[in-house]
């Protein structure tokens, strides 16, 4: 079990990180797609801490065009629960305005990340996330994090 706050309807975590260097995760359940910000990025770039790259273009739901850069991060941790090789795409997302987090390093965990898990349950109310790891779990990631490609 995971425990977050609740901001703007949003879970966020802040017990996380990624290679080692904290980070604020926000639960988004409405992307395909996990999408970090320019200041995890560059946290992350510092470390050598990200593999691959190729430039992609999200849609929002309002339709709007933004471009990134596809990329993978090697190991992320939330709650003690441990992902690896998470795809993530480096996008300016106006969430992160939304939520203050564009000058802190912070990732909107999305779907592809949650197919990792074997089962899923997000608790707003409480302000929890549980998760059920399967037995091959870097596995069940990568194939997720593939098929977006």
């Amino acid at each position: 079990m995971i425990e977050g706050t609740r901001r703007n309807g949003r879970l966020v975590v802040t017990e996380a990180t990624a290679n080692g260097r904290p980070l604020t995760v926000v639960i988004d359940t409405g992307s395909e797609v996990s999408i970090g910000n320019e200041a995890l990025r560059r946290s992350l770039l510092g470390a050598k801490a990200l593999h691959g790259s190729e430039q992609v273009i999200l849609e929002s739901v309002t339709g709007d065009k933004i471009p990134g850069d596809y990329m993978f991060v090697r190991d992320l941790e939330i709650g003690g629960v441990g992902l690896k090789d998470l795809a993530i795409v480096f996008a300016n997302a106006h969430t992160f305005k939304r939520l203050d987090l564009e000058n802190k390093p912070a990732l909107l965990l999305g779907m592809n990340a949650m197919r990792a898990f074997k089962k899923v349950s997000i608790d707003f109310a409480s302000r929890k996330l549980r998760v059920v790891v399967p037995e091959h779990s870097s596995l069940d990631l990568r194939m997720a994090s593939s098929r977006l490609r």
